[in-house]
């Protein structure tokens, strides 16, 4: 008998803490801080802050550098005048198409001028080209005035990635050129699956979509070798887990809210959602952050439709204190049904004597 009775005060007493030993997600204190997750609380304070997020800024060091002089190159087009000395101008005379004192690099980074011969104009700038050929023309013309422009930029390009409408390069002309006038030029328009980079020196800079329609853009002045380049963002969709009607993933790329979220997923079920126990799971590089929203008053809704999910977000309802409960007597249920075989030992012993 005492045997009945021991397993009887041990069975209620298991029930009796089946809530508190209940699988599922139990509500920590919101605000804390440790090492590896930040509780947040979705309010007002939040949404508001959520709602002026800090401005992106271009990269500081881009913005920094110092313009830099036009570098003539191979296949380089220029204007060069020798004033009063119109037959070094042009050399073809009146007769020359257009009477146009154009005259080309060649590819090995070379040009002829008469009287001078062959000079290496790969590197200079126009002002030193003109500089060289002044001295050199020096010695069969007294006072030479040698005037030196870039008619047209062939060598100094900015390269483009794939996307920018199958154009391959950007021509850099004699004048700095700012990323806002090369995106102009491209007809850029940014698109929310793609981020944009600039590659300068083997060294990878990301151009946030906010920043680079900001005045700033203007400042940031391109530079030959200059790689721009689009880059899809990889996938990750929002997760949506728990005591949902119909649990799912979402795309990223529709700049859900939270309310959107669950309602994609069909709302929460009646029964066994707990409204106070809604979390949103994000990672946040060094540790998680876990938004918790208690919307167990209809105005807390507000806050959901107003709070914005980022890609790889995972959503979670939990349950009710008595859903985890009938749960888990359902789990115990096959284990006590088992009693009924279990025979006390003192009832044994006393029919061996």
């Amino acid at each position: 008998m005492f045997s009945y009775r021991l397993w009887t005060v041990i069975t209620t007493a298991v029930l009796l803490q089946a809530c508190a030993l209940a699988p599922g997600l139990h509500q920590p204190a919101v605000g804390r801080m440790d090492a590896e997750a930040q509780l947040i609380s979705i309010d007002q304070a939040l949404i508001q802050q959520q709602a002026s997020p800090a401005q992106a800024q271009l990269p500081q060091e881009l913005l920094q550098a110092e313009p830099q002089p036009y570098r003539l190159g191979p296949l380089d087009e220029l204007y060069i005048t020798v004033w009063d000395y119109p037959e070094l101008t042009v050399p073809g005379g009146a007769e020359q198409q257009g009477g146009v004192n154009v005259r080309a690099v060649d590819a090995n980074g070379v040009l002829f001028f008469p009287f001078v011969g062959q000079i290496r104009a790969s590197g200079l700038t126009p002002a030193q080209l003109r500089h060289a050929l002044t001295e050199q023309l020096s010695r069969f013309i007294d006072n030479p005035q040698v005037d030196v422009r870039l008619a047209q930029a062939n060598s100094r390009r900015v390269l483009l990635g794939p996307g920018f409408n199958g154009r391959a390069s950007l021509p850099l002309p004699g004048q700095p050129l700012s990323l806002h006038e090369a995106l102009l030029e491209l007809d850029y328009q940014a698109k929310p699956q793609y981020l944009l980079t600039l590659t300068r020196d083997d060294t990878r800079y990301e151009l946030p979509a906010e920043a680079v329609q900001s005045a700033a853009a203007a400042q940031l002045l391109l530079r030959a070798g200059d790689l721009l380049n689009l880059e899809r963002l990889e996938y990750k969709p929002v997760t949506v887990l728990g005591e949902v009607q119909s649990p799912r993933q979402l795309g990223s790329e529709q700049n859900l809210t939270l309310l959107q979220a669950l309602m994609s997923a069909g709302g929460l079920c009646q029964d066994a959602a707990d409204p106070r126990a809604i979390w949103v799971m994000r990672d946040a590089g060094e540790y998680t952050q876990r938004f918790h929203l208690d919307a167990s008053a209809p105005e807390a809704l507000l806050l959901a439709g107003d709070f914005r999910l980022k890609a790889g977000d995972l959503v979670f309802v939990g349950a009710t204190g008595l859903t985890r409960w009938n749960r888990t007597i359902s789990q115990m249920l096959p284990t006590l049904s088992r009693q009924e075989v279990i025979v006390p030992v003192d009832d044994i012993r006393s029919n061996d004597d």
